[in-house]
């Protein structure tokens, strides 16, 4: 993959997180992102680090904007600015998980495949059942929170929000 892609996919992914939000906060080196109606929802809830910040502030940036929340978590968007953060934030408890970025080019879509447009409402019931694998023990708010958080990626724009897209752009879901 090209740098110029990764850097399109950084762009994108801060973008999104930025537009999905309910509250941005900038911060040095990138933003924190908050959704208080999906406070279970880490991928709503975290600082987004797209810039070059100081390593050795970021944990107690994330104690003054997560403070509130149960968890922390910090999502550095360039593998050489994660590698510089993971010493300070390896030494304040946070661990450490890398994310693999792929690309489809194209060429050789499956047999046979169709896609079609279904409604969130469609897809709760399935999300709930998958959430309930992979976290059995987690109490019916998180895991009805982890699945409606869904719809927070349509949310109308504020013009303050609205960010230009970046050419070339396509949108794709986000896990978190």
């Amino acid at each position: 993959m090209s740098a110029i892609d990764l850097q399109r996919i950084a762009a994108f992914r801060a973008s999104f997180a930025r537009r999905q939000a309910a509250e941005v906060t900038e911060i040095p080196g990138g933003a924190a992102v908050l959704d208080p109606v999906y406070s279970a929802s880490h991928e709503h809830n975290q600082l987004v680090i797209d810039g070059t910040p100081t390593p050795s502030a970021l944990a107690a940036l994330a104690d003054t904007t997560l403070g509130h929340l149960p968890f922390r978590r910090i999502t550095v968007l360039d593998n050489a600015v994660g590698n510089a953060c993971a010493p300070a934030l390896t030494a304040a408890g946070y661990g450490n998980e890398t994310e693999l970025v792929m690309t489809y080019d194209g060429t050789a879509a499956p047999p046979g495949a169709l896609a079609q447009r279904v409604a969130l409402a469609e897809l709760r019931a399935a999300l709930i059942r998958q959430l309930r694998v992979w976290m059995p023990h987690a109490e019916d708010v998180v895991v009805n929170q982890l699945a409606d958080r869904r719809g927070a990626g349509q949310r109308p724009l504020s013009p303050e929000r609205a960010l230009s897209p970046v050419p070339g752009d396509v949108v794709s879901p986000v896990r978190g």
